[in-house]
């Protein structure tokens, strides 16, 4: 596949491989310029993302993607619970 959208209709996907990489065409000795994530469609809703948001350097959750940036509502917060088993 060769263009820079791709569009694949379907109510499931199943991937063989664990892990999934955004941005992938990103040259390695650039500095990042562009927030990278995972939006949800709420059709009349308004859509919601979870991303790597490279102004703050942290996951974050927001919305409105425009131009690989996102609007952040939240950053992420990792709190550790209880004993890990």
């Amino acid at each position: 596949v060769s263009g820079t959208t791709t569009i694949v209709n379907t109510e499931e996907i199943n991937l063989a491989d664990n892990a999934i990489v955004f941005n992938s065409n990103h040259d390695a000795n650039t500095a990042p310029s562009q927030d990278s994530g995972i939006t949800v469609n709420r059709g009349s809703s308004t859509d919601q993302s979870f991303y790597w948001d490279e102004s703050t350097d942290k996951w974050s959750i927001g919305h409105t993607e425009s131009g690989g940036q996102f609007t952040s509502t939240a950053n992420v917060a990792m709190i550790r619970t209880g004993a890990y088993v």
